[in-house]
């Protein structure tokens, strides 16, 4: 009887990690899609992002859409909290004039 050779299954290939690419992608668009929430979210993909693109190098189209959603989100809590300032502070500026003070 011959002797058989036993050859080892081949390994299945390791998919690389690509968590931290993929929560900042999230965070980009749940920032997006609840308004920005108050900065927390779209913060978080940008520091997400920022990491993942330093540790994950297969990951990197996914970590700049997350950061571009992030600094979108940012953009979009300033520019609200800009009109919501203005909102503010515009009337008064105005009241002299109405009021006939001026």
């Amino acid at each position: 009887m011959t002797q058989q050779e036993i050859v080892p299954a081949p390994s299945p290939a390791v998919e690389p990690a690509r968590t931290l690419s993929i929560v900042a992608l999230l965070l980009g668009i749940v920032g997006l899609v609840l308004g920005g929430t108050f900065g927390a979210a779209p913060l978080a993909a940008i520091v997400l992002g920022h990491v993942a693109l330093r540790r994950e190098p297969d990951g990197r189209p996914l970590a700049i859409t997350g950061l571009v959603l992030g600094y979108v989100g940012v953009g979009f809590v300033l520019l609200v909290g800009l009109f919501a300032a203005l909102a503010m502070v515009l009337p008064f500026a105005f009241l002299p004039l109405v009021a006939g003070i001026a």
